[in-house]
């Protein structure tokens, strides 16, 4: 082959390999950001009825009561028994 052509095939070559990086990067950040806004997701599922349960036992009206009712709430919604469902039920829709 006469060293243009060789010239010519390594630009296109070297074309092409540069359009198949910047393909793989663009799928690779694609991926990424669905993993993350999954996961953004997912925990977001997993912590709002934990929220919820706080919200709702949880009483302020005075430092001991505050006390008392997060201990309690505590021990009846983050034992690992009572995360158990919902964190399968989490894990299984992934």
């Amino acid at each position: 082959m006469p060293k243009q052509q060789l010239q010519g095939h390594s630009k296109v070559l070297s074309l092409l390999i540069r359009q198949c990086y910047f393909t793989f990067i663009q799928y690779y950040i694609a991926a990424r950001v669905f993993v993350v806004l999954t996961s953004h997701f997912q925990f977001g599922q997993l912590i709002r009825p934990v929220f919820k349960s706080y919200s709702q036992s949880v009483s302020a009206a005075s430092g001991a009561e505050l006390d008392k009712s997060v201990m309690n709430w505590s021990r009846d919604y983050l034992s690992l028994i009572a995360l158990r469902p919902g964190t399968s039920t989490v894990c299984l829709q992934a």
